[in-house]
């Protein structure tokens, strides 16, 4: 046999109580505890941390600030270039406006040799009658420009007299009848 089995087998079944007499223990006595050391991180990597987000924030805002700066610059240009475009188209439109008065294309027609019809013709649409008589229109005889040099005082500048433009093709003044008249007709003008 085992010595283990040796000694449970000369163990008795069962225990016994043992008396209700308790001893007190004795608690040991209390001793102050010395305060311990603060956990500090080392001062040279607080101070390099403090640094660090001082640099980086102030590095942010220079960035920041720039953009800004560098955006309002932008739109004052944008602005002004605005405002540059704004009176041009002014001036522009009110050159159209000018161009297109009738004086001016009274004037423009004239410059061009082009002459204000004196007798209207209107053609009728409901039955494609002729209304009123076809005459030429004629315009003031013009004098050429005068060419090269011209002093006052000199012969050649007497000399040379311009004589007055006519119109080489001019057209037929007698009435006609039929299809030819509608075409001689050429200022169409109203609804009639």
């Amino acid at each position: 046999m085992s010595s283990a089995a040796r000694s449970a087998a000369s163990r008795p079944a069962t225990r016994r109580p043992r008396p209700s007499t308790v001893t007190p223990r004795r608690r040991a006595a209390l001793v102050e505890v010395p305060a311990p050391a603060p956990a500090v991180a080392g001062n040279g990597v607080f101070a390099l941390v403090v640094v660090g987000l001082l640099v980086g924030g102030m590095v942010m805002l220079l960035v920041l600030n720039t953009t800004l700066a560098q955006g309002a610059f932008e739109i004052s240009s944008l602005t002004s270039t605005q405002n540059q475009r704004a009176v041009q188209e002014q001036q522009l439109l009110q050159q159209v406006a000018l161009e297109e008065a009738p004086d001016s294309l009274q004037k423009r027609a004239s410059a061009l040799g082009m002459v204000a019809v004196t007798s209207p013709v209107f053609l009728r649409l409901a039955d494609g009658a002729v209304l009123g008589i076809a005459h030429p229109a004629t315009a003031a005889p013009r004098s050429l420009p005068r060419t090269g040099p011209a002093t006052a005082g000199t012969a050649d500048a007497a000399a040379v007299d311009p004589a007055p433009v006519t119109d080489a093709a001019a057209p037929d003044t007698s009435p006609k009848t039929g299809p030819d008249a509608r075409a001689a007709a050429t200022p169409i003008s109203g609804t009639g």
